[in-house]
C-alpha cells in the first residue's frame, strides 16, 4: 500500500488499495474512509494511524499491560527505556 516506502499512505496510495483489493467503494466512500484513518488531518495515514484504526483504541487491559512493563524495563524510573 505505502508505493513509495515514506512509512506513510497518502490518499492516493489508499484509493490505489482499495481498488487493487477489489473492495469496490465508491470515490466517496474512499475518501470518508481515508479521512477517518488520517486522524490528525494531515492528509498522510502514518503506521500508528493505521495500527489504531485496524485495532482500535487500547483498553483499560492493554494500557495497564504496556504500563506494568514499561515500568519493569525503565530500570531508573526516570520515564525513558534505555537500549
Amino acid at each position: 500500500m505505502d508505493d513509495n516506502n515514506d512509512r506513510e499512505i497518502s490518499y492516493n496510495e489508499f484509493a490505489k488499495a482499495m481498488k487493487d483489493f477489489g473492495l469496490g467503494l465508491t470515490d466517496e466512500e474512499t475518501r470518508l474512509l481515508f479521512q477517518e484513518f488520517d486522524v490528525d488531518r494531515s492528509g498522510q495515514i502514518s503506521i500508528d494511524e493505521f495500527i489504531r484504526g485496524i485495532r482500535g483504541e487500547m483498553n483499560g487491559f492493554r494500557k495497564n499491560l504496556v504500563l506494568t512493563c514499561f515500568k519493569i524495563l525503565d530500570k531508573n524510573g526516570d520515564g525513558t527505556l534505555q537500549v
